[in-house]
């Protein structure tokens, strides 16, 4: 509308001008001269003609313009959503007023979950912390809105809105304290993306050399090793094992193709992967393992990821080492099968498979999944097992900020 006042504006001023014959320019060169009327006429009418056509042309790729961004702009969640994210996160409000929440915004179509009803035979009575996990990250940027709606769907599903916990408790420190990828101080970081996927990518920052030599092994005499999780990095690929186990998949999702070209995300712990390689670490795989469980003998430390699905062969060969560092816990919690003529892996053991009461498939009795839930690792410590080291919680955010845990990974 405030183009098209213009216009009239701008055609009205000069048609004064035309019917008085004054020039429309101060240039005497281009002053009118009233005796050709029929001239003047027509040579005014296409002279407005020819402003109206470029105005609109103009208007038209600029509004264009302005909707193709706007279109680029369009979020699945509304930004605001990210307030009452970031207050239950703190414990600003509870668990039950944030369920509510959740509720409320997709009954009235503000996000949009699809239509999930609750299943009352398998509800829980606490929100599984990976689901705070998850909920941090889209906070941040690391994962999309269909990531977090997902998560979203599944907890407004078997969450118990009547059963779960009304407290609001205060944590040691907040969610904005935790340092995450886009913010860490230790390293450079980049964030790229490819398609519709979004990574993380970490430099070693030259402006902290007098860390690095307290953290790096680049000149260690000693041998040291982290084992990428590959196994557990497959398992959680959707439609896979989790499907499964939330019932929305038979058991041909329990087999699944070894994908080593899928960027490895928060539950194969793609931060510390990278943290550790650009720290000097070497890196061997599940699959290198369980094809030669020999291998571990080159290595003076071996750190464990969340290595949670793996074979009876490189279960064996872990535990058999002198010196692991179990950095993540959950690890060595299911056992797998491999087979290489068709590249993949089959759940044969753990997470109540194939019975209910199996919980760890390897019935490991240094089993610490219960400490898996604690993504804030204020309060970490390391205590001794018979083979090495185990951490009390889940650190694929402390470990990007944190030189004390990355000094005492190395000691």
């Amino acid at each position: 509308m405030e183009c098209d006042q213009i216009v009239s504006e701008y055609l009205r001023n000069h048609t004064k001008k035309l019917s008085a014959g004054l020039p429309i320019n101060k240039n005497k060169n281009l002053t009118i001269i009233e005796d050709t009327k029929s001239n003047i006429s027509f040579s005014h009418k296409f002279l407005a003609f020819s402003i109206i056509v470029m105005v609109v042309f103009f208007w038209a790729v600029f509004n264009n313009e302005a909707h193709a961004q706007d279109a680029k702009r369009i979020n699945l969640v509304p930004t605001w959503v990210k307030h009452d994210v970031s207050w239950w996160l703190d414990r600003e409000i509870s668990d039950k007023e944030f369920l509510s929440v959740l509720k409320w915004l997709a009954e009235n179509q503000i996000i949009n979950v699809s239509t999930v009803s609750a299943d009352k035979e398998n509800m829980m009575t606490h929100i599984p912390d990976s689901a705070r996990s998850i909920s941090m990250l889209w906070l941040h940027d690391q994962v999309t809105d269909a990531e977090f709606l997902n998560q979203v769907r599944y907890m407004i599903k078997h969450v118990s809105i009547d059963k779960v916990g009304n407290e609001r408790r205060s944590l040691s420190g907040n969610a904005n304290d935790i340092v995450f990828p886009t913010s860490a101080r230790i390293f450079i970081t980049s964030v790229k993306e490819n398609g519709t996927a979004k990574g993380v990518t970490l430099e070693v920052n030259p402006d902290e050399s007098n860390i690095y030599k307290q953290i790096s092994v680049w000149n260690e005499t000693k041998k040291y090793a982290f084992v990428i999780p590959i196994f557990t990095h497959v398992a959680y690929l959707e439609p896979g094992y989790y499907t499964y186990y939330r019932g929305n998949c038979d058991i041909n999702c329990l087999t699944k193709k070894i994908d080593t070209n899928i960027p490895l995300d928060y539950p194969a712990s793609g931060n510390a992967v990278q943290v550790l390689s650009a720290l000097g670490y070497e890196s061997i795989t599940d699959v290198d393992i369980d094809k030669n469980p020999e291998i571990l003998k080159k290595y003076d430390k071996i750190v464990l990821l969340h290595n949670e699905y793996v074979t009876k062969r490189e279960f064996d060969a872990i535990t058999s080492h002198p010196n692991v560092i179990y950095l993540y816990p959950n690890a060595l919690y299911a056992e797998v099968s491999t087979d290489y003529k068709t590249n993949t892996v089959t759940l044969v053991r753990g997470h109540s498979y194939p019975q209910m009461n199996i919980q760890n498939g390897f019935d490991w009795k240094f089993d610490n999944s219960k400490q898996e839930y604690d993504t804030n690792c204020t309060n970490w410590k390391f205590t001794k097992v018979i083979n090495g080291q185990m951490l009390n919680c889940y650190p694929e955010f402390r470990i990007l900020s944190d030189p004390s845990l990355l000094q005492e990974v190395k000691r």
